[in-house]
């Protein structure tokens, strides 16, 4: 089982021909591509070469600098943390004095914030959801939702920012306009990190891109194009499998309850299972943002990068454990 994803990262087929064209050409599939993204969130939309660059342009037109400090919870992922500290001081102590919280819904998670509690920006980091109902969207209110396409259709690349605000729409919108010229030289790096055959240094320029680029390549923007429909069968198949595992082991896991409006490419298990393969991180058990309550949980994909066979064997498995009962 050391080949299943926890999530479906580079699961859809990479074309060998790097694709280049003129700006005028990526733009006006750009634009095509982030209405059919309105169609299903029902939001402005802004596409980014990836979820870690939205994070940026949100932190970057909401002018967080060292002068202020940004939440997340604790065991958040290298990607939230390193976006956080090119801009401002990071925290995982939830305060009065924070200036900006982004909250991140993981693994199943919604973070939420204290009702009227906080009157600062809030953005609401839904990396791995896939969104059943846009009444579940910003749980916190908060100004712009992002999601990351790998995570939840397979594809290379690729960040979607859904906003509630439209002045911080306004104001990334006119920051994407800036370095353009950048799209198809860190694509390229991208790519070489997606098929694994890259050099540190072509890494470092590709992350560093991130602070500077935030407009997705012609090459990426046809990959979403031709993939599009991905993001439907991946939500049927987890919505299949989560029908099947309600049935027979709904007692062996957690959070089943709130898969109506968002969906994981995972579940939990009650406790952490060494007996198996699975995944294990530090999950927060509270639906309270900065609750203190973290416990190391076992992960089981169930996203559509998961062959049949391999799910039927992790069923036969939890039908032959007795741990958990």
């Amino acid at each position: 089982m050391s080949s299943v994803k926890i999530w479906p990262s580079n699961f859809i087929a990479i074309s060998p021909v790097f694709e280049r064209s003129i700006e005028a050409t990526r733009v006006q599939l750009l634009r095509r591509m982030e209405a059919e993204f309105e169609r299903l969130y029902r939001h402005p939309i802004i596409l980014t070469p990836s979820a870690r660059s939205a994070i940026s342009l949100a932190l970057s037109c909401l002018n967080m600098s060292r002068r202020h400090t940004v939440y997340s919870s604790k065991f958040s992922s290298y990607c939230v943390w390193s976006t956080v500290t090119r801009y401002a001081n990071p925290s995982y102590i939830i305060n009065e004095a924070l200036d900006a919280v982004l909250a991140v819904h993981q693994y199943g998670y919604t973070h939420c914030l204290p009702d009227g509690k906080f009157k600062i920006p809030i953005i609401e980091d839904s990396c791995d959801s896939i969104i059943l109902d846009n009444r579940a969207m910003f749980p916190n209110g908060g100004e712009v939702e992002i999601f990351s396409l790998p995570k939840i259709m397979g594809s290379y690349g690729g960040g979607v920012m859904a906003f509630k605000d439209l002045e911080l729409y306004s104001a990334c919108k006119e920051r994407t306009e800036l370095n353009s010229h950048l799209t198809d030289s860190q694509d390229e790096k991208k790519l070489s990190i997606s098929c694994e055959n890259f050099t540190p240094s072509e890494y470092a320029c590709w992350e560093a891109n991130e602070w500077l680029n935030f407009n997705p390549s012609y090459n990426l923007l046809k990959h979403l194009e031709s993939n599009l429909a991905a993001l439907k069968t991946n939500q049927r198949v987890i919505l299949e499998r989560v029908a099947c595992i309600r049935e027979e082991f709904g007692n062996l896991f957690d959070g089943l309850e709130g898969l109506n409006l968002r969906l994981p490419p995972l579940l939990r298990l009650k406790a952490t299972n060494p007996g198996f393969s699975f995944l294990e991180r530090n999950v927060s058990c509270s639906r309270v943002l900065g609750a203190a309550d973290f416990e190391e949980r076992s992960l089981m994909p169930i996203h559509f990068g998961v062959t049949d066979a391999q799910f039927d064997e992790f069923m036969r498995y939890l039908k032959n454990n007795h741990r958990y009962e």
